[in-house]
């Protein structure tokens, strides 16, 4: 039944996108009316595109054109062409929902779910996807998608494939073409990999409800952090405001984790307004779904927070910025944690 879901997977991706704020880990609703096939975004590229007829049809169905083809929104989409969806309603499982099923109004919640999996809330070119792989040692480079479980955001991982026209697959699917739009077309939003076949998301996850704790323990100091990561930010003691956080909500996880952290000190925190940092502060300053290393950095224009907030990166005579700022390498973790400093604060 789950790969049913998927024919309307860059629409339930949008829904994610256009829901709420930055405090509830969603960007805003920006007011934008489609013009479909004129201009370079995501949705043009469907439009345009004879091998996604139907995904079109879905799109349009749902109501969430404008969401896609607003320039304000630029996110990677592994979209499939018509042959998947052929592929989908022949399958002959009468237990299963078709794509015109799951059109219908009362299939768009369970579709969210499914179908944020299949879109990353940065742009990645497939260069890019290959050299991911690459840092993680030829092992599958793992990735945050819109699908998030019970807080934790559910990964798809990257491999390199002799077979796939791009070089890369995703979850063992090759990614036959990126951004494979008419001559007269240009893509200048987002990106969109074909993909000939249907990714399954994982299960949902069931929350159960914590015990009731009558009477909680007073934590009167939060926990002191170990590892290299925690050793990097003490050394100086510049980065106090940031290394107390960090222990005190995430219990010393950049020390076990391969994650990327971009930490701004305590001089700049403070000329900010911030003496303590809240859970989602911290977050912003957190890519929890890789450990990028400088090369790595460079090779994408755009990197996600852990509380999906997406930064532009550049580089340019060799200083790589970060939403705006410059970062600089000053410690690795135990974990394989890449951690910078950052020359400001990472706020949506």
């Amino acid at each position: 039944m789950i790969k049913k879901y998927f024919a309307l997977s860059v629409i339930a991706a949008s829904v994610a996108i256009a829901g709420c704020s930055s405090d509830d880990n969603t960007p805003a609703v920006v007011a934008f009316v489609a013009t479909p096939g004129v201009g370079g975004s995501s949705y043009d590229f469907i439009v345009l595109s004879e091998d996604h007829t139907t995904l079109e049809v879905a799109i349009n169905a749902a109501g969430l054109a404008d969401t896609l083809d607003n320039p304000a929104n630029a996110f990677t989409i592994f979209a499939p062409n018509n042959s998947a969806f052929t592929a989908l309603d022949a399958d002959g499982d009468e237990t299963t929902l078709t794509t015109a099923e799951l059109i219908e109004p009362a299939n768009l919640a369970a579709l969210v779910r499914i179908l944020q999996y299949h879109v990353l809330g940065s742009d990645l070119t497939a260069a890019a996807i290959a050299q991911l792989i690459t840092d993680a040692g030829g092992d599958p480079a793992v990735r945050n998608t819109l699908l998030v479980d019970a807080s934790v955001a559910q990964t798809v991982a990257f491999t390199l494939s002799t077979s796939a026209n791009e070089g890369v697959a995703i979850n063992g699917a090759d990614i036959d073409s990126v951004n494979n739009l008419p001559a007269d077309q240009t893509q200048t939003q987002g990106r969109v990999h074909v993909i000939s076949s249907l990714l399954t998301p994982p299960a949902a996850a069931v929350v159960v409800d914590p015990p009731v704790v009558v009477d909680p323990p007073v934590v009167v100091d939060p926990p002191a952090g170990t590892g290299a990561v925690d050793a990097t930010l003490a050394t100086s003691g510049t980065f106090e405001i940031f290394r107390a956080a960090i222990n005190a909500d995430f219990n010393g996880s950049l020390d076990t984790n391969g994650w990327t952290a971009f930490v701004p000190n305590d001089t700049i925190l403070g000329s900010a307004g911030i003496s303590a940092m809240t859970t989602v502060q911290v977050q912003n300053h957190i890519v929890a779904s890789a450990a990028s290393n400088p090369a790595a950095l460079a090779a994408v224009t755009t990197i996600q927070s852990s509380s999906n907030v997406s930064y532009a990166v550049a580089t340019t005579g060799g200083v790589t910025t970060v939403g705006g700022f410059a970062v600089e390498l000053i410690g690795t973790g135990a974990g394989g944690a890449q951690i910078y400093s950052v020359a400001g604060v990472l706020a949506p």
